[in-house]
């Protein structure tokens, strides 16, 4: 009965990682065709996060909102253009 037993378990956990198996195939060949479909134009990238310290503004565009360097002239992720940073006039005061 013990044997039985073990014999049952273990085609359980066969049966439960075939089907698993296959159902990461079936996505994965669904996702390529996908892919191949579309075009190789319309993958999304990733991109990184700033360096800690770094002044960053983000993106004005509704749906984006993508970090990006003070100093860009375009967002990253989406290209839209930013205003030139405007110069802001500051007074120095001499420390003695």
């Amino acid at each position: 009965m013990h044997a039985l037993l073990v014999i049952f378990v273990w085609v359980a956990i066969v049966t439960v990682a075939a089907l698993a198996f296959g159902i990461w195939l079936m996505v994965s060949i669904i996702r390529w065709i996908v892919r191949l479909m579309l075009g190789p134009g319309l993958k999304q990238t990733r991109i990184a996060p700033p360096a800690c310290g770094t002044a960053i503004r983000h993106c004005g565009r509704g749906g984006c909102l993508a970090p990006n360097p003070v100093s860009a002239r375009f967002c990253r992720r989406c290209g839209q253009t930013f205003a030139p940073p405007q110069r802001v006039p500051v007074q120095r005061a001499a420390v003695l």
